[in-house]
């Protein structure tokens, strides 16, 4: 029997909703299936509503449903919510220990969570792991397996408190026996390989395959885990990571690191990015290599600092004073975040300039299954670095055919240059002669066309659907997933739809996007957004006015949001 169930786990912070998905979705992925993980929550600790919602299916996972199949309610304020997200099959399991949900419409089920934990462990705090229980057993899971995640959460505790959230999860499944008749009929799935993991901590360990030794940040939600595992970690490997007194620092941290020879790498979003904004024009002067994590959140200012948006597209490609080349990647899957990191030190020191790593919040902080990582992809390009000895009369900024000139690190004999913000000439010697200018000018903006013919090669765009359709879709990003869940809705019957996933920004890929859209009716531009910022990139591209499909409320596109803007087709 094929399984694809989508399930919420609602209240406040605080009341433990983000402990007992993680073991849900963790039980999920030990008994063989495939796994995506939904967080909504608020940038407070305690109080507001929060959400975590785990979609579990024997086949590939693209996105979050269009309708809650379960939802665990730990306050009324949750069912209210949620409530635009149920059909009629939606089953509520609530805790009645303070009302009763009446004339609801649809199947529910009070259960007094927070009452029983009271009565039976002396604290309400308990009451999470107990609707826990219930939910594992209505949900058919054999207890064997979720009492193995539970236990290795809690190893690390206290043996108490471990004891008492055994305890209470057998409590929870007790009274679900007695009390409910409902049960799923699952079966473990044929499980391959594959684990858990964010597109943050994607990042992290892709950073330390690639070599990275050296990362510098500040804490900015919702990049702060990446800084968080680095400094964990790093050390291990002979690197350093560290927390540093704002973002201007963290980039130019960076940056000497990068001069002094090493993998230097920072994360940030929005407000922190705009600081980095003159620091990343000296990257482009000086053509340092440097790797920029730029994780989007809603804006403006700090907005809701844990939402999705994807309203800085226009600033990670242009921010920043004056020409110079930058490379923009934009992964749409956890898996593809790992491997594009492992890639972006490779790019940022053949083209010798700054890479952005341009993902939200959507990919950086919820979890999915990977397939087991194939070590043998990664490989180590330094570029035109000189390590040993110069011979002859070094130019650190050599006009040669590509724009790309030999680079050194501090202590190589001959290497010595000067690393110069103002305009230089090939030595890095102050230059404000007009030739010169315009020759340094055109060197450095003639890398873009090297780091094209690198990216079509690694990360050539994707098209999926039929070949031929005359409905187009164009996204990047976190709208990766629902868009292919919708093309592959639409072309169940007949083939009506076709996608292109923008693998990186810039260069922008405008002769791919023509190409794309040639002979189509009608495009779609899918993102996150108020202005639809990609579908004006695509229109002074191409000419061409797309339809804009935008969803700015910080929470994530289901297929249903486009099926009804496409219709059938």
């Amino acid at each position: 029997m094929s399984l694809d169930l989508f399930i919420t786990i609602g209240g406040k912070a605080g009341d433990g909703s983000f402990l007992i998905g993680d073991i849900l979705a963790k039980t999920f992925r030990l008994t063989g299936y495939n796994v995506l993980t939904y967080r909504d929550f608020p940038s407070n600790i305690r109080g507001l509503p929060t959400y975590y919602s785990v979609r579990a299916s024997d086949k590939p996972i693209y996105a979050v449903k269009d309708f809650i199949d379960y939802l665990v309610a730990f306050e009324f304020e949750a069912v209210e919510y949620l409530k635009r997200y149920f059909s009629n099959n939606t089953v509520i399991i609530y805790d009645n220990s303070i009302r009763d949900i009446k004339d609801i419409g649809i199947k529910s089920y009070g259960i007094p969570f927070k009452k029983i934990s009271i009565n039976n462990l002396g604290s309400e705090l308990f009451k999470n792991t107990i609707a826990l229980g219930a939910l594992t057993y209505i949900l058919g899971i054999d207890e064997k397996h979720v009492l193995n995640v539970l236990m290795e959460t809690f190893m690390r505790r206290s043996g108490e408190i471990m004891d008492k959230n055994v305890k209470a999860y057998k409590i929870g499944r007790e009274h679900a026996i007695e009390n409910i008749k409902i049960r799923e009929e699952f079966g473990e799935a044929i499980g391959g390989e594959g684990f858990l993991l964010s597109g943050n901590e994607a990042i992290a360990i892709g950073a330390i395959i690639a070599g990275c030794r050296f990362y510098a940040g500040y804490p900015i939600t919702p990049a702060t885990e990446i800084m968080e595992l680095l400094i964990t970690h790093m050390p291990k490997y002979q690197g350093v990571a560290i927390q540093v007194e704002d973002e201007i620092a963290a980039i130019n941290m960076a940056i000497g690191a990068s001069y002094a020879g090493l993998r230097a790498m920072t994360a940030t979003s929005g407000p922190g990015f705009s600081l980095m904004a003159e620091s990343l024009s000296l990257a482009g002067m000086i053509e340092q290599p440097i790797v920029i994590v730029y994780v989007q959140r809603a804006g403006p200012s700090t907005g809701i600092a844990t939402k999705m948006e994807q309203s800085d597209t226009l600033q990670a490609l242009f921010s920043g004073h004056g020409e110079f080349p930058r490379i923009v990647l934009t992964p749409g899957t956890v898996e593809e975040a790992f491997y594009m990191t492992t890639e972006a030190f490779n790019l940022a020191e053949k083209i010798q300039c700054p890479v952005i790593i341009l993902i939200d919040q959507f990919i950086a902080q919820n979890r999915e299954t990977v397939n087991t990582i194939d070590l043998s992809r990664i490989r180590i390009d330094r570029g035109k670095l000189i390590v040993s000895e110069v011979i002859g009369d070094y130019k650190r900024y050599e006009i040669t055919d590509d724009g790309i000139s030999p680079r050194t690190i501090p202590l190589v004999k001959g290497g010595i240059y000067l690393a110069n913000s103002n305009e230089h000439d090939e030595k890095g010697h102050t230059a404000e002669n007009p030739w010169i200018r315009e020759s340094m000018v055109n060197k450095r903006l003639k890398k873009l066309e090297v780091a094209k013919k690198i990216l079509e090669e690694n990360f050539p765009h994707k098209i999926y659907g039929c070949k031929n359709a005359k409905m187009a879709f164009i996204g990047y990003g976190s709208v990766h997933g629902v868009i292919l869940e919708v093309v592959e809705r639409l072309n169940i019957r007949e083939p009506k739809a076709k996608y292109l996933q923008l693998r990186y920004l810039w260069p922008f890929p405008s002769e791919d996007v023509n190409k794309f859209i040639h002979d189509v009716d009608r495009v779609y531009v899918v993102e996150h957004n108020a202005q639809g910022q990609l579908s004006e990139l695509v229109r002074w591209a191409t000419g061409v006015k797309t339809s804009k499909i935008l969803k700015y409320d910080g929470r994530a596109f289901r297929p249903i949001d486009i099926m009804k803007v496409v219709g059938d087709g």
